[in-house]
């Protein structure tokens, strides 16, 4: 099964999305990958093929990222849920199936939460927004206030492999899912000098004094659509606690979590990722 590589103008943005598919679908699965220096084929790009023999897939490049367009826009949650919307009326779909990662996955879940008619189903793999609580808050506040020292530590990190593969290592824990292509894939999307303009606009404007300014924690029950919850055991980034809290505050729900697994679910077991989206879809 091949993933075709195609192209949409969006609100005057050049979108890059990856398709797979054994057959079309008026409800195909929308998957959304994270922050950081992520992409639609670095997040999903191992799994696409497979789960397109079942499943019509599309994975688009979010503005800021990839092979996209990377204009000088505010990137806030709001800002990408109607995109996102406005994606969605371009490609020609009114229902879908969507799943997100991390920072996707709050773009989805706020989306969810803003378009519930248009989600038919919905997956949160390790998902933002679940806290108020800022990751590593004393570092993250102190680089962000300080970027040209956040520029040379990224600088760094990418032009050394063994330096990149410490720093992966937050977010993977299984060494055989750690390859040379994908810390090579990383390598190459981090030599975009605009790579990290769409993550630091977004930090800047969710990490405030004492917390983080997105939270929908209190709005979980407000999902209609069936929800799976997907978790790494292992997850320092969204910790399981946090999932599985969400897991008791959302009505449909059920709950996956993956052992001996880190944030980068897609990547880090990739295999039973597949199976659970795979038991939720059928």
């Amino acid at each position: 099964m091949n993933i075709k590589k195609r192209s949409v103008v969006v609100d005057g943005i050049n979108i890059i999305f990856y398709e797979s598919f054994a057959q079309q679908s008026d409800n195909p699965l929308i998957l959304l990958h994270g922050g950081g220096l992520d992409s639609a084929l670095l997040s999903y790009g191992s799994i696409m093929a497979t789960l397109g023999e079942k499943y019509h897939i599309i994975a688009p490049d979010m503005p800021g990222y990839g092979k996209s367009d990377k204009p000088d826009v505010p990137y806030t949650i709001e800002w990408y849920h109607e995109f996102l919307d406005n994606l969605l009326i371009v490609l020609g779909y009114e229902k879908i199936d969507l799943a997100g990662l991390s920072l996707g996955g709050g773009i989805a879940l706020s989306y969810s939460l803003n378009h519930p008619e248009k989600v038919r189903k919905l997956v949160l793999i390790a998902p933002y927004g679940l806290t108020d609580k800022i990751p590593y808050a004393k570092i993250t506040k102190w680089l962000l206030e300080h970027p040209s020292i956040y520029d040379s530590i990224n600088n760094l990190t990418l032009s050394n492999k063994m330096l990149l593969k410490t720093s992966l290592k937050r977010i993977m824990v299984n060494p055989e899912a750690m390859t040379e292509a994908l810390v090579e894939q990383v390598m190459l999307a981090g030599s975009d000098s605009k790579s990290s303009q769409a993550w630091r606009t977004f930090q800047l404007s969710e990490v405030k004094k004492s917390k983080l300014r997105t939270c929908f924690i209190d709005e979980l029950n407000n999902l209609i659509m069936p929800v799976l919850l997907l978790t790494g055991k292992k997850d320092s980034l969204v910790p399981s606690r946090d999932v599985e809290r969400a897991h008791t505050l959302i009505p449909h729900s059920k709950l996956v979590e993956l052992e001996d697994c880190g944030h980068w679910l897609p990547r880090d077991r990739s295999p039973e990722f597949i199976q659970a989206l795979d038991d939720f879809l059928k």
